[in-house]
């Protein structure tokens, strides 16, 4: 489902009808026909166990316990309201598999790889969603995105906006800048021979959370660092910023509140959230996630390329500024392209006979396999095969004696080219 401004608008007026005022101002009616409340609970990795409980969300606020029910160790849940109220918050706590991944080797590489550890995650953290209730059937899928879109919510119903109105314009949000409806998609997390649908991106964006902790925020740490997946480097911890971040002032722009009313910026261990990081880095490692599942063995194929390439346009910024983010540029997602670097020979050096090239390049979405070459006075003279560091040779006396200019080229997962070149002197 695409949601854009009138969508939201539209269903948001459709819900409120003739009410208006604050979260406890009209409402619906409750449903008298009995729902089975189901989903899936999941992070960077579905939940294995812990316990689903639903409140009364009807008056804006949690109110009356009405059910509780085990988490499945596939992340499902299921369970009945009899006499549901119009409105629910679904709350989840358990433990799930931070799945991560990496660059392996020297970071120039490029190459991610797959880590779950063997212990589960189980912090006392919550996952939240706030649904409207339908009778027979209503599907509440529990992430961190659906616990942001709690923190819309929050702030709408604070600042006068009936529940009807809030729950349905902070999950349309939501999953507009997703590219996909986040309470009633299931996230399928990408294996090797998935295709790209809502389900995919959903697991793509959630894994890309994880790899964005362990890439950015856990290498930014000083002193003893923890393992990913311990307190306060979770992927637990990112959504309850991102709450706390919209429930603050209903823009995602890194400014939360300390929990008694002070302002403060937000932090995942030591790295600053920011509209840039919820709009591009977490996009970004959305990628790095998604290649390292695609890839497995690093090799893409033609297909693998397509699905990681058809995969980006539902995660590029969501540009509207007044609705989500702040009114800061909107950057390219891929900042600067691939980094490109020659060690060796330096510039103005005189090369003679079999001479060498030492070189480098690297990206965090991935530099495409056979799309990084070597060039001399821009024609092109071998592959660079990267992800290596490789020392290409080049037969000078093929080329006549003078200047001549030498260049790495490189091209990534999302089609940008960088490159680097020296100017040298061919002798013979």
């Amino acid at each position: 489902m695409t949601f854009n401004s009138e969508t939201i608008l539209a269903l948001a007026l459709a819900l409120i009808g003739a009410g208006c005022g604050g979260g406890g101002g009209s409402q619906p009616p409750p449903v008298s026909t009995p729902t089975t409340l189901s989903g899936v609970v999941a992070a960077s990795a579905p939940f294995v166990s812990g316990s689903v409980a639903v409140y009364d969300f009807s008056g804006g606020s949690k109110g009356a316990l009405l059910q509780s029910t085990p988490i499945n160790a596939d992340g499902s849940y299921s369970t009945t309201l009899s006499a549901p109220p119009s409105y629910v918050i679904v709350e989840a706590t358990g433990c799930y598999n931070e799945t991560i991944y990496w660059f392996t080797g020297a970071q120039s590489q490029s190459v991610p790889t797959v880590n779950a550890p063997a212990n589960p995650v189980c912090l006392n953290t919550r996952l939240d969603s706030v649904v409207a209730v339908s009778a027979g059937a209503t599907t509440a899928n529990v992430t961190p995105l659906s616990h942001a879109a709690y923190g819309l919510a929050q702030y709408d119903i604070q600042h006068g906006q009936t529940t009807a109105a809030a729950v349905t314009v902070a999950n349309g949000r939501l999953s507009q800048v997703a590219g996909f409806d986040i309470i009633i998609t299931t996230p399928v997390y990408p294996s090797q021979n998935a295709s790209v649908s809502a389900d995919t991106k959903y697991g793509g964006l959630l894994s890309g959370l994880a790899s964005w902790l362990y890439n950015v925020a856990y290498f930014g740490q000083t002193g003893t660092v923890n393992p990913v997946g311990s307190p306060g480097l979770a992927t637990l911890n990112i959504a309850e910023a991102m709450r706390n971040d919209l429930a603050h002032d209903g823009v995602l722009d890194g400014v939360g509140s300390d929990g008694v009313g002070n302002q403060m910026s937000l932090k995942v261990a030591n790295a600053p959230l920011s509209t840039t990081v919820y709009r591009h880095q977490f996009a970004k490692y959305a990628v790095v996630a998604l290649r390292g599942a695609f890839e497995k063995n690093f090799n893409p194929t033609p297909a693998d390329l397509t699905r990681i390439n058809g995969f980006l346009p539902s995660l590029v910024a969501y540009n509207n500024a007044t609705l989500l983010f702040d009114g800061s540029a909107v950057v390219a997602l891929d900042e600067g392209g691939p980094i490109v670097g020659i060690a060796s020979p330096a510039a103005g050096a005189t090369l003679t006979g079999s001479a060498g090239i030492d070189g480098t390049t690297n990206d965090i979405p991935g530099v495409v396999n056979g799309k990084s070459e070597f060039l001399i006075d821009g024609v092109h003279y071998d592959y660079f095969l990267n992800p290596y560091h490789p020392n290409h040779f080049i037969n000078t006396t093929v080329f006549a004696n003078g200047p001549h200019t030498l260049t790495i080229k490189a091209t990534n997962n999302l089609g940008t080219v960088s490159s680097q070149s020296v100017t040298v002197t061919f002798s013979n």
